[in-house]
């Protein structure tokens, strides 16, 4: 199983294919969310075409909550559409680690893992704030602990199934840099398993916040904002380069956000040629 590891000879190439990918193949959601050797099959022909060093294995912040029990119409590429219905009741954590979307995930990741190429599969994980804001419920302690729970679940899963990397996907971040403690059991459990933590947010986040993740030891990528060594590809194209440095001062290039399903193959095609040729 490989990790997502700093190499000597080149820069990783890491933009976040997810819904570019099932456009490309014009493989509907439905398949792919019914079946692990579907999604396996359009990861590797994107990768095949734009040749990144991962697999995005996934890339939806509304996947727990999914698996929890609410009812999420999507459109043909997966993408949320409407208005989300309230859970009645929350099952119990195991019931939702043993859920539809969650057995898909980690059968991807097993099958890709599998794979005697050096692409690494890296897993996605919607991040506490924006999950309990997807549920629509108080932050309790009793709310608090039960998404914790699932939250180190997920990542045991997904590092035993063989991601060589996590996703933190944070659409709506607490501001307070206090509130990374409550992910400290998710990295250290990550960090047991040798597995690199990169926390993704949708929004500008205070300097203090990107230093506290820093200094959990957590790699992070936020608007105008990357830790050292990541550069961050624009999700919604445009050049490489997305903050002052050059790309030679980085070792892995990954797109701050997915990338828009919008973007022209041509646009990624070119990213991985300035980011080689640098």
């Amino acid at each position: 199983m490989g990790k997502l590891t700093q190499r000597s000879d080149r820069m990783l190439f890491a933009p976040l294919i997810w819904r570019l990918a099932l456009k490309i193949e014009q493989v509907p959601w439905r398949e792919v969310a019914g079946s692990a050797t579907e999604t396996a099959y359009v990861l590797r022909s994107a990768q095949r075409l734009f040749k990144q060093d991962i697999h995005c294995v996934s890339f939806d912040t509304w996947l727990e909550a999914e698996a929890i029990g609410m009812r999420v119409e999507r459109d043909k590429f997966g993408t949320p559409v409407g208005h989300p219905g309230r859970i009645a009741s929350w099952p119990s954590v195991d019931r939702v680690l043993s859920a539809n979307p969650v057995v898909r995930t980690v059968e991807t990741l097993r099958r890709l893992a599998m794979d005697a190429s050096e692409i690494v599969p890296v897993a996605a994980i919607t991040a506490g704030t924006t999950l309990h804001k997807r549920l629509r419920t108080p932050a309790t302690p009793d709310s608090l602990d039960y998404i914790r729970q699932i939250l180190l679940g997920l990542t045991r899963l997904y590092c035993e199934a063989g991601a060589g990397g996590l996703l933190l996907l944070d659409e709506e971040p607490d501001e307070n840099p206090a509130a990374l403690a409550d992910y400290a059991a998710v990295f250290n459990l990550a960090e047991y398993f040798a597995t690199p933590v990169f926390l993704l947010n949708r929004t500008r986040v205070p300097p203090e916040t990107a230093a506290a993740a820093q200094a959990a030891g957590v790699r992070y990528l936020t608007p105008g904002r990357a830790s050292d060594g990541v550069i961050a590809l624009p999700a919604s194209g445009g050049d490489a380069v997305a903050d002052e440095r050059s790309p030679g001062e980085g070792w892995i290039a990954m797109s701050a956000w997915e990338v828009d399903p919008e973007t022209d193959p041509g646009v990624v095609q070119a990213w991985r040629q300035q980011i080689l040729r640098n």
